[in-house]
C-alpha cells in the first residue's frame, strides 16, 4: 500500500521538527490574517450577521436589530503605549520593513512588555490595529507613511528639545558625553532616543528625517556650548 510522503515523514525522528514546522507556518499566516484588512471587514460581516441569526426570527426585528452597533473604545494602558512608543522609535531609524519578532526584541531589551501567551501574535495585532505602523506581510513592519504637510520647525524648538536633555547632566557627564560623540561621529542611542522622544512629545507626532538630522545637529552644537563652559 501506498503511504503519503507525510505519513512516511512523520514516522521518522524529525517528527517533531515537522510539527514544529507545521506550527510556525500557522503562526506566520494567522499573523499576515491578522494585518489584512480585507480579513477584519469580513469579521465584521460575521459579526454582524450572527446578531440576525441569533434574533430567533427570519426576518428579524427592524427596530431593534439595525440599532447602530456601538463600540467601546479602550485607553490604552501605559505598558502598551510604552510598548507603541519603543516600537515607532525603532522603525523610524530601520530602512526597511522589519520582522515582528526584532521589534518584540527591541521593546522587551529596552525595558517594554507585551502580554499573553503568544506575544509576538499580540503584537502584530496591536501594530495592525494602530494607523502608525504599516504592515508589509511576512516581511514585517514600517512605519505609516505621512504625507500630510507641516510647517519648518524653527531653531528655538530644537535648542528647547536638546536643553531639555542635557538639563538632567551634571558637568563630568556632559564632558563624558561630548568626547563619545566626538570619538564616535553620533549620539548615544539611549541619547538619541531620549530626544526624539520629547520632540514627538511636544509635536505630538513622530519628526520627519529632516528634522531629525536638524535636533540632533543643534543638539551637539547646544552641548559643545555648554561643555566650553565648565573647562
Amino acid at each position: 500500500m501506498l503511504q503519503h510522503p507525510w505519513e512516511q515523514f512523520t514516522r521518522g525522528a524529525d517528527m517533531a521538527s515537522f510539527k514544529e514546522s507545521l506550527r510556525q507556518e500557522i503562526r506566520e499566516l494567522e499573523e499576515e490574517l491578522r494585518a489584512n484588512a480585507l480579513n477584519k471587514k469580513l469579521q465584521g460581516l460575521k459579526e454582524v450577521l450572527a446578531l440576525y441569526e441569533t434574533s430567533g426570527e427570519e426576518g428579524g426585528r427592524p427596530n431593534e436589530m439595525l440599532q447602530p452597533i456601538r463600540t467601546v473604545t479602550r485607553v490604552p494602558s501605559e505598558s502598551r503605549a510604552k510598548a507603541m512608543e519603543l516600537a515607532e522609535l525603532f522603525l523610524r531609524n530601520r530602512s526597511g520593513p522589519t520582522p515582528t519578532r526584532e521589534i518584540l526584541d527591541h521593546i522587551v531589551t529596552h525595558g517594554g512588555e507585551i502580554g499573553g501567551r503568544e506575544p509576538i501574535s499580540n503584537l502584530s495585532a496591536m501594530l495592525s490595529n494602530s494607523n502608525l505602523f504599516q504592515s508589509h506581510g511576512r516581511v514585517g513592519w514600517t512605519l505609516a507613511s505621512g504625507d500630510e504637510d507641516t510647517e519648518p520647525l524653527e531653531d528655538g524648538f530644537y535648542n528647547d528639545v536638546a536643553e531639555s536633555i542635557l538639563a538632567d547632566l551634571d558637568s563630568d557627564s556632559l564632558r563624558e558625553l561630548h568626547n563619545f560623540i566626538r570619538s564616535n561621529d553620533n549620539i548615544p542611542h539611549d541619547i538619541d532616543g531620549k530626544l526624539l522622544s520629547v520632540a514627538k512629545k511636544r509635536l505630538n507626532r513622530l519628526l520627519k528625517d529632516g528634522e531629525m538630522r536638524n535636533l540632533r545637529r543643534v543638539f551637539k552644537d547646544v552641548l559643545s556650548l555648554q561643555t566650553e563652559i565648565y573647562e
